[in-house]
């Protein structure tokens, strides 16, 4: 009589494959669904920072200011480090300081620019509060940057009627 040597069968074998290619197939999707939910966290993640970026820079150069002046599409920073040029697009802000440009592409509202709660429209006016909202994905996020003048300030701008006049 032949002695049998212990083995598998070919149903036991093909049931173990049928096994490990399940369990397979599982970790697959679930690493794909976590490097989808990974790149959707980083580009949020991204857009905030982003937004928070933008944040304390209008704050610091508001904060830092001596005149904010208005322009078409924009502001004219002046502080004693030289000017901030900021552009507000639909779609973008650009900050130019020193010659150096800072884009974010973030979408934004129409800007709101007052000096002490009267709305200003025209160009080369000072003003002294900023607003607008950025939208990101379903959400508003408002700003509203504001500078305190002094009277010395007030009283200039009373006496040249608002426009900006540098002095020589």
């Amino acid at each position: 009589m032949k002695k049998r040597l212990p083995s598998y069968t070919l149903l036991e074998l093909v049931v173990v494959m049928l096994l490990t290619t399940i369990v397979a197939s599982i970790v697959f999707l679930t690493l794909n669904i976590l490097e989808v939910s990974l790149k959707k966290f980083k580009s949020e993640s991204e857009t905030l920072l982003k937004m928070g970026l933008l944040k304390r820079l209008l704050t610091q150069d508001f904060l830092e200011s001596s005149q904010i002046i208005n322009i078409t599409d924009g502001l004219i920073i002046n502080t004693q480090s030289g000017n901030v040029i900021y552009n507000f697009k639909p779609t973008s802000i650009s900050r130019t300081k020193a010659g150096v440009a800072d884009s974010f592409y973030l979408k934004t509202s129409p800007l709101i620019k007052k000096f002490y709660s009267e709305p200003i429209e025209m160009p080369n006016y000072i003003i002294n509060e900023l607003n607008f909202e950025i939208y990101c994905k379903n959400e508003v996020f408002t700003y509203i940057v504001k500078k305190q003048y002094g009277a010395d300030m007030l009283m200039s701008w009373e006496r040249d009627k608002g426009t900006f006049n540098e002095k020589q």
